[in-house]
């Protein structure tokens, strides 16, 4: 009994000590706050800058490798959805509004559940997020811009 008496003093010394340590010692954290949101400026770029805009969401911000990397295969590969865009929007299992492949592209960015490729989905449709409340409608374009350019079409965004 004795010993369980001096491992529960010890215990409490070495808590204290820790505490006391790591509280008069160890500077917090402090986080830093999110940066601002800075509106997308797109007046005067010419159609080359709006596509590298758009390359920098595909890198950065949008976070697309993450999962269409043909590598990882965890979504469809970006280049041949775009080039198939406009026969998706003939399929019988397509759902969505859009009347032309750039209409398409801009749909799956803001609404990815209006059509998912078999074999990619989960239950309840899409597990891509939309990107309305995060982009900008310039940055989509830009975006769109960028697959377009990527897979060898031929851009048809109008810078706005």
């Amino acid at each position: 009994m004795k010993n369980l008496i001096k491992v529960f003093l010890f215990s409490l010394i070495m808590i204290g000590i820790f505490t006391l340590f790591s509280t008069s010692y160890i500077p917090p954290v402090v986080p830093e706050p999110p940066p601002e949101a800075r509106p997308l400026k797109v007046t005067g770029l010419t159609l080359e800058e709006f596509v590298l805009v758009g390359k920098k969401i595909f890198d950065g911000t949008g976070g697309c490798m993450l999962c269409h990397d043909p590598k990882i295969k965890r979504a469809p590969e970006i280049t041949t959805s775009v080039r198939n865009a406009a026969k998706t929007i003939e399929l019988s299992s397509y759902s969505g509004v859009a009347k032309n492949a750039e209409e398409y592209l801009i749909e799956s960015l803001v609404n990815p559940s209006a059509y998912v490729t078999p074999g990619y989905g989960v239950e309840g449709g899409s597990p891509m997020i939309g990107f309305s409340e995060s982009l900008s409608e310039a940055e989509i374009l830009a975006l769109v811009a960028y697959l377009q350019r990527l897979s060898g079409v031929e851009v048809s965004v109008k810078i706005p």
